[in-house]
């Protein structure tokens, strides 16, 4: 999961119309620099979330950091603006329904564990407990 830091403050400076625009900017970093194979699609409000199929945890952990540098390089119209992962994966056999909520609250836990700890990063949920 990817939320961008700070959006309400953002929309507050700088209009509805300015925030409308910093997601389109951001839709178009995560296609950018996602694999052809993986998803992205907009989860809610500033919230965005990515599939990565067949990846394990080493290599969403780099996926994170490349959106990361995306993110940093950007030329934005307006300041700055970063974003929080939260990163899950799941291997159990279960059904896909099943599976698709776990991995939707643990990537949230996760993404909240990074927004708690000073945003702009990015935290895979097996790390929580040792972070603690």
């Amino acid at each position: 999961m990817v939320d961008i830091d700070n959006f309400k403050a953002y929309n507050d400076s700088f209009g509805h119309q300015e925030g409308d625009k910093t997601l389109q900017s951001v839709g178009k970093i995560l296609k950018k620099t996602i694999r052809e194979t993986d998803i992205a699609a907009r989860y809610g409000g500033e919230e965005f979330i990515i599939l990565l199929p067949g990846i394990d945890k080493e290599g969403s952990m780099i996926a994170c950091q490349r959106l990361k540098d995306a993110f940093s390089s950007y030329k934005w119209d307006k300041r700055k603006v970063t974003a929080s992962f939260g990163i899950a994966s799941i291997k159990e056999k279960r059904s896909e329904r099943e599976k698709a909520k776990k991995l939707i609250k643990k990537a949230d836990d996760a993404l909240f564990f990074s927004k708690k700890n000073g945003r702009n990063q990015f935290t895979h949920y097996d790390d929580i407990k040792k972070k603690k």
